[in-house]
């Protein structure tokens, strides 16, 4: 694909019923070059959440070489992966234009969950556990008490976790249950140090409205 930005590079793989699934928080001011060149990181909490885990080859512009493309293949252990040179070099290198990447079919399924803690470390505790359950959320994100006041998904009293799993078959909802286990097991183990935990059920309204405020941030620096 050549270097377009998130909206319309989505907008394109949508009309195939397919998703690159890589939402930095600039996506909407940003393009897939400046993401190579950057190695930009995106929403996603676990398995494929940096660019250079969907890019398979690279094509730039070189001030000494002019076009330069790498070699599209799927996997290489061969020495040194010469796209990777480009990944992170800010364009010292040369200018991106164009790159093979992964994309994959759009999830049909998703489910969500915000949750209250009464402190950072305990919500940070719980991130610990979901983190080595294998369950691998889409979304995994601890939102310290000022953040959450300051976006409006929380009134400051409490830290929130955002937590979704998503999935092409439906897989998505039991995953959800499974990660919400793990966390009143640590709800069990601190309950009388901590207090109760109390469960949300609008975690992605949460986490979009953390995200529009952030990117209202980055508009008015720009």
């Amino acid at each position: 694909v050549e270097a377009h930005g998130q909206p319309v590079l989505e907008r394109q793989l949508g009309e195939h019923g397919l998703t690159m699934r890589f939402y930095p928080q600039s996506f909407e001011l940003s393009t897939l070059g400046g993401w190579i060149a950057t190695r930009a990181g995106g929403h996603f909490a676990t398995v494929w959440t940096h660019i250079d885990d969907v890019v398979e080859s690279v094509r730039a512009i070189t001030p000494a070489h002019g076009v330069w493309q790498s070699r599209r293949l799927p996997g290489s252990g061969a020495g040194v992966s010469p796209d990777r040179m480009l990944l992170g070099s800010e364009g010292t290198l040369g200018v991106i234009t164009q790159a093979w990447v992964r994309v994959q079919p759009r999830p049909a399924h998703r489910s969500s969950r915000g949750v209250r803690f009464p402190t950072f470390t305990t919500g940070a505790q719980a991130v610990r556990q979901l983190s080595q359950s294998g369950l691998h959320p889409a979304n995994c994100r601890l939102i310290d008490p000022v953040e959450a006041r300051l976006t409006g998904a929380g009134d400051g009293s409490a830290a929130l976790l955002v937590l979704g799993f998503e999935s092409t078959d439906d897989g998505a909802a039991r995953a959800l249950d499974q990660g919400g286990a793990a966390v009143r097991r640590l709800e069990a183990q601190d309950g009388q140090r901590s207090g109760r935990l109390v469960y949300t059920s609008n975690a992605a309204d949460e986490l979009h409205r953390v995200v529009s405020q952030r990117r209202r941030t980055l508009r008015k620096k720009k």
